[in-house]
Order: structure tokens, then sequence, then C-alpha cells
């Protein structure tokens, strides 16, 4: 590691970045693992000073100079995609032992009270934003925001204390639109794991894949892939080569979504190895529901989680075999996403029933792998990240649907977009929570 060894650097290290061109503010906690086993490239340095190239998946990198020792990293970054520079950052780091538990892999979570006197199952309860001390000036500066530089954001609602404190409605949008939650939906289906194995249909989450679904490994050449775990199509280390929204997620949807053609592809990495994100993962868990259920993943839902909350699925699409698309194409109101929201921050818990089980909600926002860089680590279906020092795990999808969750301050924040400016979707993430969710959180001045 050259100058790294030189240095004696104590790695991993929690990273913050900030972009510094104007477009795009704020600190994100990521865990960054420079040690020999990562392809660290074109290392240079003297006296404290060190130059690297870090090589991200999907055509991104990383070049990094500044200056380096036992206890910080300090420099500036360039971030690249497909050869374009689409980013400068300033990037600081301090060691991991000074991270809190939950953000060094462990599941410590300060969680709300789940015994609420009111329950929407039926409607929502509102109140006012003051009210719920909310910051009222900051949500209106908000609001101004999206009517002029996000068009496609249709929806805000957020909600304190398990009530509706703010909701506001965008761009046409309503109360009674339903919206493409796309790859929020898949925080749904890992919730479905546990209540199926509750219920009997699975008997973990350590089963094999193959003796789930035998009738795509009959003929399989690579015999590693007979080491697929339920967990890692969960946590999203199968090792299966994938690139979302690329050549072979097309490919995937032209032949019906179909769970044999990714299980055809090969292995890029051993099974839990290395993290790939792949909305075909979770398909092939929502064909591996329907096979053990006896019924189909939306009917499962329905009676064993949507119903007694009282969502209501306005659509779900459908693939091969008449399986339910596994993490995309689930059509709700922004409502009803506030109450998915709820029940995770409630900890499966509802109105004094248990609708998932508690301890399989903890496993959903525990660390299970590393994520990607600069977004967060990951959980089963649920990202991880710091907000201004809060702990919180959040459900995305493509365009620009969020959940996000922080459960020190029994809070939920949902936005619902259209899918007309999928680009804008990572600057409004980093907006919405450094400039909205901080105006929902105790003690916080925006």
């Amino acid at each position: 590691m050259g100058a790294l060894e030189a240095q004696q650097v104590e790695f991993p290290f929690a990273v913050t970045f900030e972009r510094t061109d104007g477009e795009l503010r704020g600190d994100m906690d990521i865990i960054a693992s420079l040690s020999p086993d990562i392809e660290v490239a074109d290392i240079r340095g003297d006296g404290g000073s060190v130059s690297f190239s870090l090589p991200l998946p999907g055509g991104e990198s990383l070049r990094f100079e500044g200056r380096i020792s036992q206890t910080f990293l300090d420099g500036e970054a360039v971030y690249s995609k497909d050869g374009k520079v689409r980013g400068t950052f300033s990037l600081r780091a301090v060691p991991l032992e000074s991270l809190p538990v939950w953000a060094r892999g462990g599941d410590t979570w300060d969680w709300p009270d789940n015994h609420r006197a009111y329950w929407p199952t039926g409607d929502w309860k509102t109140i006012g934003s003051a009210d719920a001390g909310l910051d009222g000036q900051a949500l209106s500066a908000a609001a101004e925001v999206i009517r002029e530089r996000f068009p496609a954001v249709r929806a805000l609602l957020i909600a304190q204390g398990g009530v509706l404190a703010y909701e506001e409605y965008f761009h046409g949008g309503s109360v009674t639109e339903p919206f493409n939650i796309k790859s929020v939906s898949k925080g749904m289906i890992t919730a479905l794991v546990g209540v199926a194995i509750r219920e009997g249909h699975l008997a973990g989450q350590d089963a094999k894949v193959a003796a789930l679904v035998p009738q795509y490994f009959g003929k399989a050449k690579d015999k590693m892939k007979t080491e697929i775990r339920l967990h890692h199509l969960l946590d999203m280390t199968s090792g299966i080569r994938w690139i979302e929204n690329g050549a072979p997620t097309a490919k995937w949807a032209t032949r019906g979504h179909s769970s044999g053609y990714y299980l055809s592809l090969p292995l890029d990495c051993p099974p839990g190895e290395c993290f790939n994100y792949s909305t075909a993962s979770t398909h092939l868990v929502s064909e591996i529901l329907m096979r053990h259920t006896e019924t189909t993943t939306r009917a499962f839902a329905e009676r064993h989680v949507l119903d007694p909350i009282g969502l209501d699925i306005r659509s779900w699409l459908r693939g091969k075999g008449g399986v339910h698309i596994g993490g995309a194409e689930v059509f709700m109101t922004a409502r009803d996403l506030a109450r998915l929201g709820l029940l995770l921050l409630s900890q499966g818990v509802w109105d004094g029933h248990e609708i998932i089980p508690m301890d399989w909600v903890h496993e959903c926002v525990a660390y299970q792998s590393e994520g990607q860089p600069f977004v967060g680590s990951y959980g089963y279906g649920w990202w991880r990240r710091s907000i201004h020092g809060h702990p919180a795990f959040m459900g995305k999808g493509y365009g620009g649907q969020f959940v996000v969750v922080v459960p020190d301050s029994d809070l939920v924040v949902v936005v619902a977009s259209d899918l007309s400016s999928p680009e804008m979707a990572p600057i409004l993430e980093q907006w919405v929570c450094e400039s909205v969710v901080p105006a929902a959180l105790p003690g916080e001045e925006s």
C-alpha cells in the first residue's frame, strides 16, 4: 500500500464529503474500507501528502488528493462516471472507532414507543406543523424549492409522532394520486419474508436458493451458485453480475422479468462477498414467496401486512409466470407510503398487533452489507445513513421516491414523484436529507 503503509493509517474510515460547485452541499456518513483487499490504484505519497484512485462499480471512479495521517484524511476528491467528471468534493475522514455503534455495523436504534393512542388504519390524523415542533419557515422554503427546481416531485409528507404534521402536493399531484414507488417496495418484499418465516412457509433466511427454486439449478454449471442463500438476495450480495438499469436489466425485463435469466448470469464474486444492487434479486424473492406460500405475493401481502394497516395498493404489475414484480412497479398514494414507513418505525407493530415480527424488522434495518460508496450501508431492502447525527434508514426508488425513517425523532418523511426527471433523483435525495428532514428534527435550525 506504499504511502498508506508508511503512514500506518488504520482503516476503515468514516468519510464525509461536500460538493464544492455550489449545486449540492452536505455530509454523508459512509464506511470506506481503503485496505489491501480494495483495489486502490495509483497511490502516491510524500511527507503526509497522498493521492490515489478508487475504482467504483458501474464505470465510476474517485480520484483523491490531500493529506493523510493516522487520525485523519483531508483533501479533495473528483468523482467521475463513464470518463466524465460529475462533481468535485471536499473529503474528510475519521477513524471508524469514533462512530456510534449503529454506524459501525451494530443494530442499536433509539426506537419510539409503539403503544400509540392513535393509528391511521382508516384515515390520517393531522396536526399543524408548529404543534408538531416542525420548522415552518424551513418547510415553506422547501416547498418553494420543489416548485422551482424539482418539477417531478408531486408530494411531500411528514409524519411526526404517528400523526400527519405536514402534507403538500405539487405540480398537479393530489392526495388520491397513486405513485409507482419503484425500489421503495423492496422494503415491503423483505418484510414479507419475515412474515413467511413466522407463518412456517420458509425455514429462514439461511435457506439455499437452489433448494427453494430447484428448477433453475438443474443444469447449473457454476456450482458456486448453489451457495447463494435467501439472505444474499435480501442484502444484494448474491454475487451475480448485474448493472441496475443497464443492459442486464433491459434483457431481464424483455424476458418477462425472468428469474431463470437472472440466475443464468455469471458470478462476479462468491455469494456474500460483494454488494451489487439488483431488482432481479428481490424479484426472485417474490417468486420464492409465491411458490412457498401457494398464493400470489400480493394476496399474501394484503392478508398479512397491507389490509391490517389500511394500506391500499392500487396496482402491482406482474412478470413471467404471474409473479408480482419484486422491488418495483407497485403503485400507492403518498399517504399509504407513509403508512409503510410508520409500520417499520413502530418495529412491525400496529395498533397492538405484531404485523411483522419485531426481530425481523431489526434484521431488515441492521447492517447486512456495505452498500455503495457515498450512498450508505444496506440492510434487507433498506439503506442506512446518518442525517445531522441522527441514525436513519430509508427506502428509495427510481425517479425520486423516498421514505426516510428517523427512529430517535419518531419521524417519517415521504417524497413521491413522477418519473419524468430521474437524473435529478440523486440531487433530490441529498437535498431532502440535508434540508427537509432537518426541519423536522428536534433542536435543528435550518
